[in-house]
């Protein structure tokens, strides 16, 4: 039962930040990287308190340099979805013609 336990977290830690950065691109890498900080650290709290000697280094580590590992985490989500999108032609490059017309704009022949 504790194997099941420990997968379904470890699809929860890893899981929640890929759908935010999935779901929300740019704005979702702030929001993955802080999930998978706090979801990892209390996967480990979880985990520890199974056991009878518990040795919290792993969380104290985490605690420390965990931050730099999730935006990582993040970042390589991040960069495979806009390589995928690139792939398949579904980002638009920018530009003026990527601009939509401004209020007030005609977008047909001058009016004399």
């Amino acid at each position: 039962m504790e194997a099941v336990r420990d997968i379904l977290l470890l699809v929860v830690a890893f899981g929640l930040p890929a759908y935010f950065v999935l779901r929300f691109s740019s704005a979702g890498l702030l929001l993955g990287s802080l999930t998978m900080w706090f979801a990892v650290a209390a996967v480990c709290e979880i985990h520890y308190a199974s056991q009878a000697y518990p040795d919290r280094c792993a969380t104290s580590v985490w605690l420390c340099v965990g931050w730099f590992l999730s935006l990582g985490y993040c970042l390589c989500l991040h960069a495979a979805q806009g390589g995928y999108l690139r792939a398949h032609g579904r980002v638009k490059t920018g530009g003026a013609d990527a601009m939509p017309p401004s209020f007030g704009a005609h977008s047909g022949p001058a009016a004399e």
